[in-house]
């Protein structure tokens, strides 16, 4: 997850200050941050796929955002379940 996180960043690895967090607990299963970015107040979560992909709008493939619809969902789960230690995309 982490390696997807650090892919999704900002180019020149800017840094935003962070303004609030939820801590991970196994009830939710992830945990998120809001950060102060030059489009306001934005929330990053990581967390379990089945936790975080129903919140999911839209998702980023080669660089570039695309819809998150129900044809996709199934590609989700087959990346997860090739490559759990890689970003997908």
């Amino acid at each position: 997850m982490e390696v997807a996180l650090l892919q999704g960043a900002p180019p020149g690895g800017e840094v935003f200050s962070r303004v609030g967090e939820i801590p991970f607990d196994t009830e939710r299963k992830r945990m998120s941050v809001i950060c102060d970015t030059p489009r306001g107040h934005m929330l990053y979560c990581k967390g379990a796929l089945e936790s975080v992909l129903p919140l999911c709008s839209a998702i980023l493939l080669q660089g570039q955002p695309q819809p998150l619809n129900e044809a996709a969902v199934p590609a989700c789960w087959q990346c997860r379940s090739r490559w759990p230690n890689r970003a997908c995309g």
